[in-house]
């Protein structure tokens, strides 16, 4: 095969095929480093995954709606199990254990495990607070479940023009 070919255009042929193939390679694995820096430094989003998706709070705020505070309690302490520096679940927590419920030694566990395991003191402030606002009767969670006196405001001061009293708004509709 050398006889029509000379040595020199099959060692030139040769050294070519051999660039090639050393150039594809390390080309690619290169590439796809390069892409990798690039795209987390264009997109500013962690690459990291959740280890666990964040809790349906849905469900226990249902079971509550519906009066089942025992079952909606325990599934709070489910994500709490999970999720235990989440300062959301601690004051639904609390909403219903010092609200309805009126379980003052049941909310005050629930603070003091907040305490411990919130990351962040303005959280655990907020919480305090919120359970204050409870205790005080300035908030009323849940207030469809009845659990206090709700004061009936006096809305006396309100005055309504006689042009517009006992008539209702109408829009007229196109033709």
């Amino acid at each position: 095969m050398t006889e029509f070919l000379p040595k020199g255009l099959v060692l030139a042929f040769l050294l070519l095929a051999l660039a090639l193939m050393l150039g594809v390679a390390l080309g690619i694995p290169a590439a796809l480093w390069l892409s990798q820096k690039i795209t987390n430094f264009l997109t500013f989003t962690p690459t990291e995954k959740l280890r666990k998706p964040l809790p349906l709070m849905g469900q226990a705020s249902t079971l509550a709606m519906q009066g089942d505070l025992e079952a909606a309690t325990e599934k709070y302490e489910e994500f709490l199990f999970d999720f235990p520096e989440m300062k959301e679940i601690y004051l639904y927590l609390v909403e219903l254990v010092i609200g309805p419920m009126k379980d003052e030694k049941y909310g005050d566990d629930i603070l003091a495990r907040a305490s411990e395991n919130l990351p962040y003191s303005s959280d655990l402030a907020l919480l305090l607070s919120h359970a204050d606002s409870i205790r005080k009767k300035e908030l009323i969670p849940p207030k469809h479940l009845e659990w206090c006196d709700i004061p009936k405001s006096d809305h006396s001061d309100v005055r309504v023009p006689e042009l517009i009293k006992g008539r209702m708004l109408t829009v007229p509709r196109p033709a």
